[in-house]
């Protein structure tokens, strides 16, 4: 008898309205509508009456007609500020690393060694706030521990290195109990008194070379075969591998874990071990090999931390995955890893309406607008995750909130959502059943924290990228975009690309847990 698979289902996304569906600022909209409507009724006649018209039209076609997904109001500012980066020249960048070299203190007293030399820094807006330090794990031997500190908004970031596993090859009962063992994960995490603020998973795909298995093919081949005159066998392994690197590609599990040093339970955990960069990093290493156990007890394989050099070829990898391979060739010392922090940004960066180029690649990143509205299983992310067939990034951001304020927010939504039906009752406005949907997923939202479990604030983000130096490689990227997005509504998502700031967009997908306001 064939194993009966548990469904799961999305509540539907919150319409982020204020009043009926509409936000503040069309409401306040409609309003001024409404004033300079009376105002135009005070002239008198029919051209009164067409002006009214016409103030009436031109709300509704600002306030309320979506193009895109989105209406004039909502895509106002954001092409205002994106005329304002390019007439500022901020859409462009260009690296001064190579004009600014290198500092280093010269000794006072002869006989004594110079300082290291101290790399300058020059980076795109988007990284301008970023730090990268290094701590260590206690409790793994000291090993060290790479952090990105945002010194604006006061937060600390660390990575775990995972190993991805054959989830969809499991039986369907092995597959609810890692998917158990992950809700417990977190509910561990999601404590009122936790310093973390957010988590994140990032799954990508990057540019396979087959140089791994050159270099192996090399040393282990026998000591009398002369490489001037190598057998076939040998030219035609080498041919495989020339082959290899061919539309394949190498796959990365990144798992994010940020603390806010200015969350109440973070600061006092900050302030025992003395205050400063090095506490915040004992605290973030402590939540740091709590995310790593309660990973294994999920039976997902953690394989370390990223150390800061590792941290810094993370970034650059996304900034410029293409150019990952040639990086990796000019290391000597392969016990190092990574590049240089100061190498994390990247060289060139231009910022379209529709994309982004960076170094030698480009890249279009899309939100994750709907989830699936169907019942699905475990398994409705394959499609995306393993038939898209391009070098992407899927990234998901969560945010987690303690019991008292999953509850307090629950208890607020059912109590709007009870007056808006009633609203919608007294003025005759029929309840429709995507809102009948939103209230049923209020309820069960209130119900599911009543019996204990987590809650969640959640977006995902998806970055296909190509390289910039084919022959036409907007066209390469509209035809990457497009398997995508099929490889998307084969897994009943939509996305929605992130006009007029992808260079902000990039850097969701960047293990640096951004992505949520």
């Amino acid at each position: 008898m064939p194993e009966r698979e548990v469904l799961y289902r999305f509540g539907p996304h919150p319409h982020g309205g204020w009043l009926l569906g509409f936000r503040l600022p069309q409401l306040a909209g409609f309003f001024l509508a409404g004033v300079v409507g009376i105002g135009l009724l005070k002239i008198g006649g029919f051209e009164s009456l067409l002006l009214v018209g016409a103030d009436v039209a031109l709300a509704v076609l600002l306030l309320v007609v979506r193009i895109q997904g989105h209406t004039i109001e909502e895509w106002a500012p954001l092409a205002v500020r994106y005329a304002l980066a390019r007439s500022g020249g901020r859409h462009r960048f260009r690296s001064q690393l190579p004009l600014l070299g290198h500092r280093s203190r010269l000794p006072d007293s002869p006989g004594l060694d110079p300082e290291p030399p101290l790399p300058a820094s020059s980076v795109p807006a988007e990284l301008a706030d970023l730090e990268l330090l290094e701590g260590v794990l206690a409790q793994y031997g000291e090993a060290p521990m790479g952090a990105v500190k945002d010194r604006r908004a006061r937060t600390y970031t660390a990575t775990l290195v995972c190993q991805s596993s054959a989830f969809y090859l499991l039986s369907a009962a092995d597959r609810e109990s890692r998917l158990a063992a992950y809700g417990g994960l977190l509910s561990a995490l999601a404590r009122d008194s936790s310093p973390t603020r957010r988590i994140a998973w990032y799954e990508r795909t990057l540019p396979s070379g087959g140089d791994q298995l050159v270099d192996y093919l090399h040393e282990a081949r026998r000591e009398d075969i002369e490489m001037s005159a190598p057998p076939v066998e040998l030219v035609s392994y080498l041919e495989l591998l020339s082959q290899q690197g061919q539309g394949a590609e190498d796959h990365e599990v990144l798992v994010s874990l940020q603390i806010d040093a200015t969350r109440p339970a973070a600061s006092q955990a900050i302030r025992r071990q003395g205050g400063g960069d090095g506490a915040v990093l004992t605290v973030l290493a402590g939540e740091i090999a709590l995310l790593a156990e309660q990973l294994l007890r999920a039976g997902v394989a953690v394989r370390g931390v990223l150390n800061r050099r590792g941290l810094a070829a993370a970034i650059r990898n996304g900034y410029d995955p293409f150019g990952r391979h040639r990086r990796d060739r000019g290391q000597h010392d392969a016990n190092a890893g990574g590049v240089s922090p100061h190498s994390a940004a990247p060289l060139l960066r231009d910022t379209h309406w529709s994309h982004v180029a960076a170094d030698s690649s480009l890249h279009t990143t899309f939100w994750l607008a709907e989830w699936p509205k169907i019942d699905v299983r475990a398994t409705f992310l394959q499609e995306l995750l393993m038939q898209t067939h391009a070098t992407r990034t899927v990234a998901l951001v969560m945010e987690l909130l303690g019991p008292s304020t999953a509850i307090r927010r629950a208890e607020r939504a059912a109590t709007e959502a009870a007056a808006e039906r009633h609203l919608r009752h007294r003025i005759g406005k029929r309840t429709s059943a995507r809102e009948g949907q939103r209230e049923g997923a209020v309820a069960t939202r209130e119900r599911e924290l009543a019996s204990g479990h987590a809650a969640v604030r959640f977006a995902g983000y998806v970055t296909v990228s190509v390289p910039g130096d084919g022959p036409n490689p907007l066209d390469e990227l509209h035809a990457t975009v497009s398997r995508a997005e099929m490889a998307a509504n084969r897994a009943s998502l939509r996305l929605e690309r992130m006009w007029g700031q992808q260079d902000e967009a990039l850097t969701f997908t960047l293990p640096l847990c951004r992505g949520l306001s």
